[in-house]
């Protein structure tokens, strides 16, 4: 009761990979009790749900108690969980981060050829993340980097391999570019399109990154759907090292399930699927891939 019409941010990481299965941004509480969810857990990780109502109402997240902030461990042994919370002044300070949009344009020349972006903070040179896209499908395509911190600059540094030969070699051989940005308010949105001003962004050799942060054409990977938003067709793209029996589903923010796209053994490479909504009512939507040794999801929005 004391958040009705605040802003509420929720996410949940994977304490095991720190990696963050997803995160739920609403503008204004509707009600005392209300209900929020997140699709992709798997069984066995241990899991942080950290989330935050912006209680003095400035759009964005303040150390407590100028906003009122909550952290809750779990571990998932069961497959679906149910987590209740019940407000109270136990106040954590969650240090809150914030999501990096790249929408990318007209990237036609590059159909077919290995993408890769990655974000770098320039005063300390730590990567804060990274996305590896084994065959670009479509000229205009979004990627989503979490956790980056307000009032510090960063590079977007990002590749396609032209030369085709699966690493990253300096222009005019490959074709790079470098985005800088800083914010001050909140979540932030970098558009792109496709230009003939090649930087040299030094992509690092392979061997100096953690293997687990690497993907390509030899991993497990769930793509963003495009376009997203859409209305009412969408393409969601995967890719398998091997060949096995892959389900492709996509639920409703209630946990429904609105759609099986595959169910079937798939063969080892890239894949891609259209879901088509015109029965669907407009919402976030998660499509969820499973197989013996992956699961993956991702949130997609209708908007009619």
């Amino acid at each position: 009761t004391p958040h009705i019409g605040q802003l509420l941010e929720l996410r949940v990481e994977n304490n095991n990979t720190d990696k963050e299965v997803d995160r739920i941004k609403v503008p204004s509480i509707p009600s005392a009790n209300f209900d929020v969810q997140i699709v992709g857990l798997q069984i066995g990780p241990e899991y942080k749900i950290e989330f935050y109502a912006d209680h003095n109402g400035n759009g964005l997240y303040d150390a407590p108690p100028i906003d009122h902030a909550w952290r809750i461990d779990f571990t998932n042994t069961t497959g679906n969980v149910n987590q209740s919370f019940a407000h109270n002044t136990n106040f954590t300070d969650i240090n809150w981060k914030y999501l990096l949009t790249v929408n990318l344009f007209s990237m036609t020349p590059h159909l077919g050829q290995l993408f890769e972006l990655r974000v770098v903070r320039q005063d300390n040179q730590v990567e804060i993340g990274r996305v590896s896209v084994p065959s670009i499908l479509v000229s205009d395509f979004t990627v989503f980097i979490p956790e980056f911190e307000l009032n510090h600059g960063y590079n977007i540094d990002f590749y396609a391999d032209h030369n085709g030969n699966g690493i990253y070699d300096a222009p005019p051989v490959d074709h790079a570019w470098r985005l800088t940005f800083n914010s001050s308010t909140g979540d932030f949105v970098q558009d792109f399109t496709h230009n003939t001003n090649f930087t040299d962004i030094q992509w690092p050799n392979p061997s100096a990154v953690n293997e687990n942060e690497l993907t390509g054409i030899n991993d497990y990977n769930l793509f963003q759907n495009y376009p997203n938003p859409f209305n009412p067709s969408t393409k969601i793209s995967f890719n398998l090292p091997a060949r096995e029996f892959v389900t492709l589903k996509v639920f409703n923010v209630l946990g429904s399930e609105v759609a099986i796209l595959i169910n079937d053994n798939m063969e080892a490479g890239l894949h891609e699927v259209t879901f088509n909504a015109s029965g669907l009512k407009s919402g976030v939507y998660f499509y969820v891939i499973s197989t013996k040794n992956f699961t993956s999801t991702l949130k997609m929005i209708l908007l009619k």
